[in-house]
């Protein structure tokens, strides 16, 4: 019987390390850069890496090599700057970007790798930066900024990535200082 399952064991064993091994990547000196899953030399699963000085840089799965599922992205000071949905390899999905320069937060969705729908930027603070949506990875339709105390900043329509139709620039009172219409991103008035 224990002869039996030392083979069972021994052939499972052997089969699991022929298609599928754990990796670990290192820069030099030793330090870890990542670590998951290879399958034919490729990545596989879940896998993470790390900066030089050792914060979590990115993790996230792929099939056969091929980005897949969700991801999470961090700079180097360990702060999050990306939640990003990937399909075979292409961005498609919810994204989430956080710039800490700016101390804004983009929201936004990908279509096979294009930017597509509803988009917007909210400030750290929590006031709506601007406000539009894209089409084909351009932006398209109406696009709106705000002012930190909510009063809009600037509106205008965009089509095929260009400003098209009247825009208009508002002072933080919302008074027009400025309309200016546009055609395939030329001003013509």
């Amino acid at each position: 019987m224990n002869r039996i399952f030392l083979i069972v064991i021994t052939i499972l064993t052997f089969s699991k390390n022929s298609f599928c091994q754990k990796d670990t990547v290192f820069y030099a000196k030793d330090k870890l850069k990542g670590l998951g899953n290879l399958i034919e030399n490729k990545e596989d699963g879940f896998w993470t890496y790390w900066y030089l000085n050792g914060v979590k840089n990115s993790e996230g799965s792929y099939k056969l090599g091929i980005p897949v599922g969700y991801w999470q992205n961090w700079d180097t000071l360990g702060r999050i700057v990306c939640k990003l949905n990937w399909k075979d390899g292409l961005r498609h999905g919810a994204l989430i970007e956080y710039d800490y320069v700016k101390n804004e937060m983009k929201i936004a969705n990908f279509r096979e790798d294009k930017l597509e729908g509803k988009a917007e930027w909210i400030h750290f603070d929590g006031y709506k930066i601007l406000d539009g949506s894209f089409k084909s990875g351009l932006s398209s339709g109406d696009w709106t900024w705000y002012y930190p105390n909510g009063n809009v900043k600037s509106k205008g329509k965009f089509a095929a990535g260009k400003e098209d139709g009247v825009h208009t620039w508002f002072n933080e009172d919302g008074i027009v200082i400025q309309t200016v219409k546009y055609k395939k991103g030329v001003p013509i008035e």
